[in-house]
């Protein structure tokens, strides 16, 4: 299984300037399950910021700025020093 691996490999490698080997190189396997968590992850972050930026819009003013934050920092647990 190892060395049919690094034939393949080598073949890949021997033969990248070809159009079909990009593309294979380009698009890679992913179990189903993972692809399937994914595609719900994006799903459920979307409806997420929807939600966020419907709140500060249609919010009051004080209470949905506060609560308001960058999606890069929103996942922010702890800084480590």
């Amino acid at each position: 299984e190892k060395r049919n691996k690094q034939y393949r490999d080598a073949l890949k490698n021997r033969f990248k300037h070809m159009p079909e080997i990009k593309r294979m190189t380009r698009h890679q396997h992913v179990p189903k399950a993972i692809h399937k968590a994914q595609k719900l992850r994006r799903v459920m972050e979307g409806a997420e910021r929807t939600k966020k930026a419907n709140r500060i819009a249609h919010g009051d003013g004080n209470t949905s700025v506060k609560e308001y934050r960058p999606a890069r920092k929103g996942r922010i647990v702890a800084e480590i020093e």
